[in-house]
């Protein structure tokens, strides 16, 4: 799937599954394998060759039409009224997946590579690869730009798969997840474009801060349930979730941000390990180090971080767990429900928000950012005009080839041919 080279390289987002497929009302379903790659859908009679059964275009005049049950197993996408695709997975999982990852392609993404940008500000070096602020050429659009290293994987094939279906979900605007704008490789890294997003960490901030006010945590906690809610659904599980995968964005509200890379391909196996790896105080008691991660997981991780919000500490595993002494007995009770031993007793998401610390929340508003954060982070100008300015992370910008697209263009990738593994 991928050109190594060592040339910029556009880098897709794709899913691939199997689907009950008719076309039209009139025929019997039929078993079909189906690709959607970047804003082509593609049925194909079966997975290991390329005959097509039939594939669709998908612009922003493509027809979604989804079961109305609250979790659907079908969907249809289609042309117009008379002419479309039905599609039955097996899972409702899949099915919200492909849903969400469909209604992200309608707009055409940027084709970029290194030398698209210029004044790499890097605000994280680590094993697996770089964090950095990168600003566009010819403007002044701003952005995150994560890169991954891809001699880490020692599964490849397993590991751009499971990448690749993950930055098709991201693609997707969300109100409290860091949207993925664009994407492309070389042949040592993949890079991973997305919103500019100046805050900082929930982490620094809570260092910086704590304890929070009870407001805050409050809303914090919201907003952070909405993107686990959302991300569940998908049957996406974060398992490793801490303060540091939260930032704060410029309104002051949050986005979950950093988890293109699941974390079960580091625990498989699939991707190397790093051995300066601390996180381990911060995941549930329960927690395999070879295991998939599971929706508790998550629901454990929020009790750490909203007991970080109040002490400011990380709580001890294993001990009776304190509060200082005036912390609210409904946040305190939220906390206990989350971070108990036994994952079957555990508070799982959906029902913390019925707790009594959460009475008064209009779920809502929430969604739509309605409720205003206590606090606002200072305007931070981050225009960049000299590569000079900062140290330049990557040694290879001056050796990449010129962008494919003249500055501001957008690259249509309607014609761009299907890549299969």
């Amino acid at each position: 799937m991928y050109n190594d080279s060592g040339d910029d390289s556009p880098h897709v987002v794709e899913l691939k599954s199997w689907f009950s497929v008719r076309k039209n009302d009139s025929d019997c379903y039929v078993k079909r394998f189906c690709v959607l790659h970047e804003h082509q859908l593609v049925v194909y009679f079966n997975s290991v060759d390329d005959r097509i059964d039939n594939s669709i275009l998908l612009n922003s005049k493509s027809l979604i039409d989804v079961d109305p049950d609250s979790r659907p197993k079908w969907f249809s996408v289609g042309i117009n009224e008379s002419n479309f695709l039905k599609f039955e997975a097996e899972k409702c999982e899949v099915a919200a997946k492909w849903i969400t990852s469909i209604a992200g392609c309608y707009e055409f993404s940027p084709i970029y590579n290194l030398s698209s940008f210029h004044g790499f500000v890097s605000l994280r070096d680590d094993f697996y690869g770089n964090l950095s602020i990168v600003q566009k050429r010819y403007c002044f659009d701003v952005f995150l730009l994560q890169s991954i290293i891809k001699s880490r994987f020692l599964s490849p094939k397993k590991c751009y798969s499971a990448i690749l279906e993950r930055a098709a979900i991201f693609r997707f605007p969300h109100p409290f997840i860091a949207q993925l704008l664009f994407s492309f490789h070389k042949s040592s890294e993949l890079y991973f474009g997305y919103e500019y997003i100046p805050g900082g960490s929930l982490n620094d901030f809570i260092s910086i801060h704590a304890p929070l006010p009870l407001s805050t945590i409050r809303l914090y906690t919201s907003e952070i349930i909405e993107a686990l809610s959302f991300l569940h659904s998908m049957g996406i599980f974060i398992g490793d979730l801490s303060s540091n995968h939260v930032l704060l964005a410029s309104d002051g509200h949050l986005k979950l941000f950093d988890l293109i890379v699941p974390h079960d391909l580091i625990a498989s196996g699939a991707i190397q390990k790093s051995q300066t790896d601390s996180n381990q105080r911060v995941l549930a008691p329960e927690y395999n180090a070879s295991g998939p991660s599971k929706p508790y997981h998550d629901a454990f991780a929020l009790g750490v971080i909203m007991y970080q919000m109040i002490t400011g500490e990380l709580p001890s595993i294993g001990t009776s767990i304190d509060f200082p002494i005036g912390t609210d007995k409904d946040l305190s009770a939220v906390v206990l429900s989350l971070l108990r031993s036994d994952p079957a007793e555990r508070a799982n998401i959906e029902q913390v928000k019925s707790m009594l610390y959460f009475q008064d929340i209009d779920w809502t508003m929430v969604r739509e950012r309605s409720y205003t954060p206590d606090y606002i982070p200072s305007n931070i100008d981050i225009s960049i005009t000299s590569v000079d300015d900062c140290d330049c992370f990557f040694d290879t910008i001056a050796d990449s080839p010129p962008p494919n697209s003249a500055p501001g263009e957008l690259a249509d990738l309607s014609h761009s041919p299907l890549i299969l593994p």
